[in-house]
């Protein structure tokens, strides 16, 4: 793919989660707080992914654990793996969740079908599901990247012109802040708007996740042309921008600080009416295409540990994908397990957040970034030593050490200053807090922990009264 497609890809793998999640974001952060915390977190995400691309580059790595073991042992592969595979991982069951609850709503509004069951719904669409993660690799999405932006870029035009339509009055909108949200500063709220605030930055850090991706994405495998991929950075930052501040200011001005999360249009029309239909039609499709940008790195990281000898590439035999079929079976599973089992996925989700995304946004870049600069230094030492005791011929092997293992590029080509790192890393850190905050208020506040699983019976898994 081209440095388009591959920012396109890095867009799709979180818009259509992220163009609903927006207005409830402003909402409870504040119409002018919310813009800026969100160009601050794409500016930092976007250096994250940046350091990415450049060692993997200089390395010649194809996924974020290689990465990890070429400049942190087994160490650094075992924690990277860990936090951006299992972050694939859990995510995969709310996809797979709301794809259900999507294509229930496009075809079946009223229940009548399958008794109304959505673990039925569940079942129905982990199968196609299932099929995505015979793509192999993320080469093969570019069609489904393409798809994803015309489905994101649908629900977001649908967005505004609903909210553009119906309006709420000014004697019934509770109108948002230019920072924070009413609840804080409420005697009776305030914990529930201090977590909904902290809820309300989450969303910027998940929003935009361009590192899970970066390593990826950006090498020969996969791009025609890698060196173009911080071309794909700044596309996908500016796409972000556009829908988080268009969107999330927008809906907030409209309708008010208390807005739902996430805010689904379907819901503004009846359920058997056409506009309703297609809407969830186009929300399953965005959604299934976000949840085969999950399960294809995983998979494809399964494969690679357990079956490395496997022609991915060309072995398209019968034979040939019931392998693949049967690498992806137990991530499948897994995914099924949680999505009928697991009380609230959003908690979950909440959850996950904290443990994933500022890592492998921000703190995990900074940590990579600081041991390929212990490993320059050390050769440059070595270096020195060399000339020392070669005579000092030019083009010697103190030259070649320099490298550091970089081909042909530069030490410091491509090289951030120590302050920007810092800043990467400081950013990292402060999401994360903030981040396990924003769990923990919704683990313990009884509002704002979503719907629990109900079974098809009616018999509920986990009462949480």
């Amino acid at each position: 793919m081209d440095w388009i497609t591959a920012g396109l890809c890095m867009f799709a793998f979180t818009a259509p989660s992220a163009c609903v999640g927006v207005p409830f974001s402003v909402g409870q952060t504040g119409t002018v707080l919310a813009p800026f915390v969100c160009l601050v977190v794409t500016f930092a995400s976007s250096l994250g992914a940046y350091i990415l691309h450049y060692l993997a580059l200089k390395y010649d790595c194809s996924s974020l654990p290689e990465l990890g073991w070429t400049l942190g042992g087994d160490t650094g592969r075992i924690f990277g793996g860990t936090i951006q595979l299992g972050n694939f991982l859990l995510y995969m069951p709310v996809a797979l969740l709301v794809c259900a609850q999507a294509l229930q709503g496009a075809l079946d509004p009223k229940g009548a079908w399958l008794s109304g069951c959505i673990d039925y719904w569940i079942l129905i669409v982990s199968l196609i599901c299932l099929a995505t993660s015979q793509l192999r690799s993320l080469s093969n999405t570019t069609a489904l990247s393409f798809i994803s932006l015309g489905c994101v870029v649908w629900v977001v035009f649908s967005l505004i012109y609903v909210v553009w339509i119906n309006e709420v009055p000014d004697d019934e909108r509770n109108d948002a802040l230019l920072v924070g949200n009413p609840d804080m500063v409420s005697s009776s709220d305030s914990l529930k708007g201090w977590t909904n605030f902290a809820l309300g930055v989450s969303t910027t850090a998940w929003a935009f996740v361009p590192s899970f991706l970066a390593v990826e994405l950006s090498n020969k495998k996969v791009m025609e042309s890698p060196q173009d991929f911080p071309k794909a950075i700044v596309l996908v930052a500016i796409l972000n921008i556009l829908v988080y501040c268009g969107v999330g200011v927008f809906v907030t001005n409209r309708w008010g600080y208390d807005v739902d999360d996430p805010v689904m249009l379907f819901h503004a029309f009846p359920d058997d009416d056409l506009k309703s239909r297609i809407l969830n039609l186009f929300w399953f499709l965005a959604c299934l295409i976000s949840y085969a940008l999950d399960s294809v790195p995983l998979v494809a990281s399964c494969q690679r540990a357990w079956a490395p000898n496997f022609d991915v590439d060309n072995d398209w035999s019968l034979t040939g994908i019931c392998v693949y079929l049967l690498i992806s079976l137990p991530s499948f599973f897994s995914t099924i397990v949680m999505a009928l089992f697991v009380p609230s996925l959003f908690c979950m989700l909440a959850i996950v957040t904290a443990l994933t995304v500022p890592w492998v946004n921000l703190i995990y870049p900074a940590y990579l970034h600081n041991r390929n600069a212990k490993r320059l230094g050390k050769n440059k030492i070595e270096s020195s030593s060399v000339k020392l005791l070669g005579d000092g011929e030019e083009g010697g092997l103190g030259e070649d050490l320099l490298v550091g293992g970089g081909g042909s590029m530069d030490d410091n080509e491509g090289e951030l200053s120590r302050k920007a790192v810092l800043f990467v890393l400081f950013m990292g850190v402060f999401l994360f807090l903030i981040c396990t905050v924003a769990a923990i208020g919704k683990l313990g506040i009884h509002e704002l922990r979503g719907p629990i699983v109900v079974g098809c019976n009616g018999w509920t898994i986990l009462d949480i009264d």
